[in-house]
């Protein structure tokens, strides 16, 4: 049950991680829409990561696990930690540092993508 559970919850976390990603294009092709599901979906994503690492550590012993994958998931959790405080700095920023603070926030969305990648295929 603890392994349908994690799956479920990991897969649901890199969905909303999908939709999170899709949201500021959509907004830039719908003229004068928000970026607030962005937002929101940004702030639920570490609690989403959270829930699904929690599953499997408070039910089982580590050591049946990859232990490459759960540094990669780490490494993972502590940059989504990252671009959330990141982009609440965005949202807060003056317009000289924001074309800056937007790059860094992209290459780190996309570090981000390759960790979930690398993640969920060593975990297969």
């Amino acid at each position: 049950m603890v392994f349908l559970e994690t799956a479920f919850s990991g897969w649901a976390a890199a969905l909303l991680l999908a939709v999170d990603i899709c949201v500021p294009y959509g907004v830039r092709a719908l003229k004068g829409a928000s970026l607030a599901p962005h937002y929101v979906i940004g702030l639920l994503l570490p609690a989403a990561t959270l829930l699904h690492a929690w599953l499997p550590m408070a039910s089982l012993p580590l050591h049946r696990f990859d232990r490459a994958s759960l540094w990669i998931a780490t490494a993972a959790f502590v940059l989504l930690i990252a671009q959330a405080a990141l982009g609440l700095a965005l949202r807060r920023s003056a317009a000289p540092h924001r074309g800056r603070l937007r790059r860094v926030h992209l290459v780190s969305m996309m570090l981000l993508v390759l960790l979930v990648a690398a993640h969920i295929a060593r975990s297969r």
